[in-house]
């Protein structure tokens, strides 16, 4: 960062990869999702206006504590309710806000990832991680964030 205005050039001539860190979904959507997606569908149109070739990724992170707990929360009288699976519950809100944005009329990105389908790609960078790093004290939720969105952004398939 040379903390000065500088002219965009894409790495290839005339392409772009945009990856945006998705949300977590256990509720649905608020005014802060829709401003950053709405943002983020604004510079994804300018970009092609432009013609730029954009691969825009976002992921949807469905394998969370969060998630885990609101579903333990759900229905509590209806013990086989399917929104007490979280995955189930995740996938609702998704869907959820995958209409919110079509509300909006936001494009969908090029690519929509979720964090479920790459599970042993992401424990394997993990342990890898941690294994080289021993010695050293990190915030593992950060190296855990870090690692879900290069593999996210690399369209890595399972």
């Amino acid at each position: 960062m040379t903390e000065q205005k500088e002219v965009f050039k894409p790495n290839e001539p005339n392409k772009v990869g945009m990856y945006v860190s998705g949300i977590t979904r256990y509720d649905y959507s608020h005014i802060g999702h829709a401003r950053a997606f709405v943002t983020f569908d604004i510079l994804y149109r300018y970009l092609k206006e432009l013609d730029y070739e954009v691969a825009y990724t976002w992921n949807f992170t469905d394998v969370d504590d969060k998630i885990i707990c609101r579903a333990s929360e759900s229905k509590d009288n209806e013990p086989n309710h399917p929104l007490r699976d979280p995955l189930n519950l995740s996938n609702h809100y998704c869907q959820e806000f995958l209409w919110d944005m079509d509300d909006l009329q936001c494009l969908l990105p090029t690519f929509q990832q979720r964090v479920s389908d790459h599970m042993d790609q992401i424990l394997d960078m993990v342990t890898k991680v941690r294994f080289s790093l021993l010695v050293m004290s990190f915030d593992w939720e950060l190296v855990m964030e870090i690692t879900c969105a290069f593999l996210l952004h690399s369209h890595v398939v399972v």
